[in-house]
C-alpha cells in the first residue's frame, strides 16, 4: 500500500515539475511576448473600438475592456490554427463592454459584453507593441455577437 502511494505521489510530483519547467521555459526564452492588457490596454481598447465601429450605422463605443487572458497555443477552427505562434507575439482574449452613443447629446446606452480574441505583436527591437491582428473567424464571431446585442437592445 505504501509503495502504491509513493508511486502515485512520484508521478504527480513529476508532472508538476514538467509543467513548471515548460512555463519557466516560455517566460525565459520568449521575453518579447507582449502583455495582453496592462501597458497595452489603451492600444487594445482603441483597436477593438475601431473593429466594432466598422460598418455600423450607429456610433458604437467600447466602454471597458477587462478579463484579459493569454493563450499558450493558437486556437483551432475546423482543424486550422487561427493565429501564427510568433516568438514576439501573444494570442489573447478579453471581455469588451460596448454601448451605443447618442451623437446629439453624447449619452450612452449600454449594450452588454462580448468576448473577443486577438493577437498582439511586438517590434523586434524596443519591446513595444506595433501591431494587433484579429483572425477572420474571430472578426465574424465578434460582429455576430455585436449584432445580437444591438437587436436585443432596440
Amino acid at each position: 500500500m505504501y509503495k502504491a502511494i509513493s508511486i502515485i505521489f512520484g508521478i504527480i510530483f513529476t508532472v508538476f515539475l514538467l509543467i513548471c519547467t515548460v512555463s519557466l521555459h516560455k517566460i525565459a526564452y520568449h521575453p518579447n511576448q507582449p502583455d495582453c492588457g496592462g501597458e497595452n490596454a489603451l492600444f487594445v481598447r482603441n483597436s477593438i473600438e475601431e473593429w466594432v465601429q466598422e460598418g455600423q450605422k450607429q456610433k458604437i463605443v467600447v466602454t471597458s475592456v477587462s478579463g484579459y487572458q493569454k493563450f499558450l497555443r493558437s486556437p483551432l477552427r475546423l482543424g486550422t490554427t487561427l493565429y501564427n505562434e510568433l516568438e514576439n507575439g501573444s494570442i489573447c482574449s478579453a471581455s469588451v463592454s460596448v454601448a451605443i452613443e447618442n451623437t446629439k447629446d453624447g449619452t450612452k446606452k449600454n449594450l452588454g459584453d462580448i468576448d473577443v480574441r486577438y493577437q498582439l505583436i511586438n517590434a523586434s527591437e524596443g519591446g513595444r507593441v506595433t501591431n494587433i491582428l484579429m483572425a477572420g473567424s474571430d472578426v465574424q464571431d465578434m460582429k455576430e455577437k455585436l449584432m445580437d446585442l444591438v437587436r436585443t437592445n432596440k
